[in-house]
């Protein structure tokens, strides 16, 4: 019996010095990323791909995924659920990203999925495609659903063309030069805002078809817009002076 006892005793200790060695080498784990601050990164659990050297984008599932471009050292992220999915390859200065599913449709979870960061972006193109066995799906979803957003760029021109039902935000960019094709083919609703927070200088804006422009307290001095017959536009606050000239 009191050997029992003493084994008892014995495996007792044990576990409970291998449950504080966890509980120690977990707290040491907590503040050693509480010094670094990867806490504070949102993506810090995303899947980091190795590419570099491109200052164009396409995102041909902009319907289908969050995009969030941001400006800094080159880095490629995408979120643990969809790296079965989602494909990126590159091509020259091209970086191009597509959603393919082997068998069925997944549903995405909410929130950035895909995150992109370059020093320079020149370009953008958006589109609304996307494939199930191999078979190519246009999507017809709205762009209330998903976003590519464009942030924090400071540099002299940026082009972009959007189709579809594809949705763009720019914020935070200080850009000398705009130019925009929105909704470039038949049908299209795309949809751009430009939100306070950007510099502007000078903008060409062309938005086709069914497709909306908003423009959220946000001054450009120098600007050109052509709307079709069938497009939309918003201004607010300061943006609102375009209708007094």
């Amino acid at each position: 019996m009191l050997q029992h006892l003493k084994t008892s005793t014995i495996l007792l200790l044990t576990a409970a010095f291998i449950l504080l060695g966890s509980l120690v080498a977990y707290n040491m784990a907590l503040k050693t990323e509480y010094n670094k601050g990867t806490y504070k990164d949102p993506y810090r659990n995303f899947v980091t791909l190795n590419y570099r050297d491109f200052d164009q984008i396409i995102i041909n599932p902009a319907t289908e995924i969050n995009v969030k471009i941001l400006s800094g050292d080159y880095k490629v992220q995408v979120h643990p659920f969809v790296t079965d999915f989602v494909q990126i390859k590159k091509n020259g200065q091209h970086l191009q990203v597509d959603l393919v599913y082997p068998k069925e449709e997944k549903r995405q979870p909410y929130g950035d999925l895909v995150v992109i960061t370059c020093p320079k972006l020149d370009n953008l193109k958006t589109n609304a495609f996307y494939s199930i066995q191999g078979k190519k799906i246009t999507s017809t979803k709205s762009w209330d659903d998903n976003t590519v957003t464009v942030q924090g760029f400071q540099q002299s021109a940026f082009s972009l063309q959007q189709d579809k039902a594809t949705a763009v935000k720019l914020s935070g960019n200080k850009i000398t030069r705009l130019e925009a094709v929105v909704g470039v083919s038949t049908g299209s609703s795309a949809r751009l805002n430009l939100d306070k927070t950007n510099h502007i200088q000078e903008a060409h804006l062309d938005i086709r078809n069914k497709s909306e422009l908003v423009i959220e307290n946000l001054n450009i001095p120098k600007r050109q817009y052509q709307f079709s017959d069938s497009a939309r536009a918003t201004f607010t606050g300061s943006a609102l002076g375009i209708l007094a000239q």
